[in-house]
């Protein structure tokens, strides 16, 4: 198996996930990406079979994702006059800032 066993640097897992280097080292802090090996004194790189299972796994769970929120009912919950979403998330309104589009 070790003759199989390819050490991504970060120039190879960077396009490959499409994180930032801090966005990785917090999923490897949170036990959520497979975690570096020290491969020389200033250098680390990831296991590629490790990473590769980690996609194949976000994929698969993207898969069961959207089976479960494939709806076709349209949601019309947010749908509402701009001044009531504005209220209710604490912002208040135009007219509120003296942004009223009426006056001239």
């Amino acid at each position: 198996m070790l003759k199989q066993t390819r050490i991504l640097r970060w120039r190879q897992l960077a396009p490959i996930i499409g994180c930032s280097r801090m966005t990785v080292a917090r999923m490897e802090k949170t036990g959520t990406f497979p975690k570096r090996i020290r491969v020389g004194s200033g250098s680390v790189g990831w296991l590629e079979h490790e990473v590769e299972d980690w996609l194949a796994q976000r994929m698969a769970n993207r898969v069961e994702d959207e089976r479960e929120t494939n709806n076709d009912d349209y949601d019309d919950s947010m749908d509402g006059d701009n001044a009531s979403a504005l209220a209710s998330a604490g912002w208040g309104t135009d007219e509120d800032y003296g942004g009223g589009c009426d006056r001239l």
